[in-house]
């Protein structure tokens, strides 16, 4: 039998929430609210330095994804462990820069929200600065995608595991696709460089596009230019 595609979006992706309306409360009456290990998540630092190039001028920056029900109102992140408590910043787009810091490190420190396991999820969120709205690059999401490999790797099934090696590249393969998510239901996607223009695959209810990472014949300079569909719109 012929194994279709696997879809990284799928077999990458972390959990889905496990409880749709988490009460909103401190960390430590939380059941569970382990987020992300902090040494998995150093990793994607190591990745995104050694392929900066993909995205020069950006920095690397992480985002999280409340699950639909859950409450974005006084989300909290911070580094937690035996002996370590350092509160993560989030901006208004819960988007934050992850501290780089040894004794977190050996104290095996967690990410933790102070919302059930589960209820968030997280993405890189790489951006070229100067960039005009609703455009994406493409070299910021093959980054993007580097990264969540490297840090998303050891949640993935066996199946997906043996596919890819350690030495392999899941975001050059022709048995993966990346879909990019946005907060929004898209119109349309379009990859754009100089004359060339290549209309996106949409999915999950237009809630993202897929991105060609693997395609060499379009730069790491090719813009995705997003369009939005009106409320008024099906």
């Amino acid at each position: 039998m012929k194994l279709l595609p696997l879809l990284l979006a799928l077999a990458l992706a972390p959990a889905a929430a496990e409880d749709n309306a988490p009460q909103s409360v401190n960390v430590s009456n939380v059941r569970d609210p382990a987020f992300k290990s902090y040494r998995l998540m150093l990793r994607g630092f190591e990745a995104f330095e050694k392929h900066q190039g993909l995205a020069p001028k950006a920095a690397l920056r992480f985002k999280l994804l409340p699950g639909p029900e859950v409450q974005r109102s006084g989300l909290e992140l911070r580094l937690a462990g035996d002996s370590t408590s350092i509160p993560v910043p989030l901006d208004d787009e819960l988007s934050f820069s992850l501290p780089r810091d040894d004794a977190a490190a050996k104290d095996d420190a967690d990410l933790r929200t102070n919302r059930k396991r589960g209820a968030v999820r997280w993405s890189p969120d790489i951006r070229t600065p100067g960039l005009a709205p609703d455009t994406r690059r493409l070299g910021d999401i093959r980054l993007e995608c580097l990264v969540f490999w490297t840090i998303g790797r050891e949640d993935t099934n066996l199946l997906v595991r043996t596919m890819f090696s350690a030495n392999s590249n899941p975001c050059d393969s022709a048995n993966a696709s990346w879909y990019d998510e946005t907060e929004r239901p898209l119109a349309s996607a379009q990859l754009r460089e100089g004359g060339r223009v290549l209309p996106l695959k949409l999915w999950k209810k237009k809630m993202g596009f897929q991105a060609p990472l693997r395609d060499k014949s379009w730069s790491d300079d090719a813009v995705i230019e997003l369009r939005y569909l009106s409320s008024t719109q099906p």
